[in-house]
């Protein structure tokens, strides 16, 4: 059996040689952008015939592919048989068809005949795309070949299973087409941690949560996670990529679905509120809601508040005039109904609203929350209601680690007190949650008495910490 050595590495951009040593004889493959980047198509081959094996059992099997240098190149095919891989390599002068899956060449003449073990060969490709992410980065790596992500990036799904990653099974993950998934793929992997270990990371998560979930060995599935997340005191962009992570992996179609249409809307509402319209005003405001400056549109506004250092809020009105047609003529406001669809029943009130947005950011220039009232009533009612079963609103059972007159405080917030209800009050409130849709995530909300000002607050159990 033969033994290889094989190399990947760009010569320029949108040039790339692979090198291979096949006992003692050294060889060169030259291909450009105008066909397959050279390793992504051994990648790809590789994965195939392995894939089949796994998959339906075919010990032999087979694909072809070629790697082009304008006008000639290089026809290669790879046949296996159980772990022998037979490569053949032919050099031709002219492509008669680029186009063609028939690949019909002129001046043909066989370059390399040999025969290695596939699992040997599989490493070398896997060491060269390995050793070449890690000199250009993933990103670096795409843009070195073409400038066209969706069709230049390296197949990571193929290369993580020919690796034999544990997510080799599953099927969606190598069936990516662009290199935003294949990019978010590998931040979902890179962040392959559990649920409870993800929401211990969060900012100023309960010690004494952490402790009880570890004590109990409770498990939060990933609608649980996601409602948490969304909840949680975050920036805008940290916490749609957590929950873009989330929905990519999980087997929970309605979650999916769910974190689709939030980001979509989302992702409306912020195009909306940026938007200028011929009566709208952009006024910025400082932490303590004085003014810094009215602008004419959201980009001018933006821009002034790059010296504000301790937060700042954008906020988009439209001045209501008898000669220009307000923008938005009236408002949805959701109440929770439990007889109604989604359990929100939607009043719409006809008083024309001055506001129609705001973005609000922190002191780091992070933007946190946001808003706009310019969005259809269909696109609000889908996704803005208060229906207990989308993991916006959803109740989050948990381990109850607290009981009446309880110190605790919250460090978030800054507050301490004692614990109003005892411990089979909040544990009768997670057992009814299980069957009664009226409950949702406000319920999993403690009551914190102060001491001795007969006032109280409600607090997440996530941020309360025992003293």
């Amino acid at each position: 059996m033969a033994a290889i050595n094989l190399t990947f590495d760009y010569i320029a951009v949108g040039i790339a040689v692979i090198e291979m040593d096949v006992d003692g004889k050294h060889y060169s493959f030259m291909s450009t952008y105008v066909g397959e980047n050279p390793l992504n198509s051994l990648l790809s081959g590789l994965w195939y015939l392995k894939y089949q094996e796994d998959n339906y059992k075919e010990s032999e099997s087979s694909c072809k592919f070629v790697w082009q240098d304008e006008p000639c190149g290089h026809f290669v095919q790879l046949f296996k048989n159980n772990n022998d891989l037979h490569i053949v390599i032919q050099y031709f002068s002219d492509l008669s068809d680029p186009n063609s899956h028939n690949f019909e060449f002129e001046d043909i003449k066989l370059v390399l005949d040999t025969i290695v073990y596939f699992d040997d060969f599989t490493q070398e490709v896997c060491k060269a795309a390995i050793n070449a992410i890690n000199k250009y980065g993933i990103l670096g790596y795409a843009l070195s070949w073409f400038d066209d992500l969706n069709n230049s990036g390296c197949p990571m799904a193929k290369l993580l299973y020919l690796l034999g990653s544990e997510f080799k099974y599953y099927d969606k993950y190598l069936c990516f087409s662009n290199f935003d998934e294949e990019l978010l793929m590998l931040n979902s992997l890179k962040n392959t941690i559990s649920n409870n270990e993800l929401l211990f990371s969060l900012p100023y998560f309960s010690k004494s949560m952490k402790a009880e979930i570890e004590r109990t060995d409770w498990k939060f599935s990933d609608f649980e996670t996601a409602t948490i997340i969304y909840n949680w005191s975050l920036p805008y962009e940290k916490k749609t990529e957590l929950l873009k992570q989330i929905a990519f992996v999980t087997t929970d179609l309605k979650l999916k679905t769910q974190i689709n249409q939030r980001i979509k809307f989302d992702n409306l509402q912020l195009n909306k509120f940026k938007e200028t319209t011929p009566n709208s005003v952009f006024i910025v405001q400082y932490s303590d809601h004085s003014i810094h400056g009215i602008y004419g549109d959201y980009a001018t506004a933006l821009k002034s508040c790059t010296d504000i250092e301790n937060g700042f809020a954008i906020r988009k009105y439209q001045i209501i005039s008898s000669n220009i047609k307000p923008v938005v003529s009236q408002t949805l406001v959701g109440i929770r109904n439990m007889n109604s669809e989604h359990q929100t029943e939607f009043d719409s009130i006809d008083k024309i609203p001055y506001q129609l947005g705001e973005m609000v950011s922190d002191k780091d220039d992070y933007l946190l929350t946001f808003y706009s009232c310019e969005l259809d009533n269909e696109q609000t009612r889908e996704v803005e209601n208060l229906d207990s079963e989308r993991f916006e609103n959803a109740f989050v059972p948990y381990p109850v680690f607290f009981d009446k007159g309880d110190r605790v405080k919250v460090p978030k917030h800054n507050v301490s007190g004692v614990v109003y209800g005892t411990k089979e009050d909040y544990q009768k409130i997670i057992e009814q949650a299980k069957t009664n849709k009226i409950y949702d995530y406000v319920d999993t909300f403690i009551r914190i008495d102060f001491d001795g000002e007969g006032d109280h607050t409600h607090e997440s159990p996530f941020l309360v910490e025992l003293e």
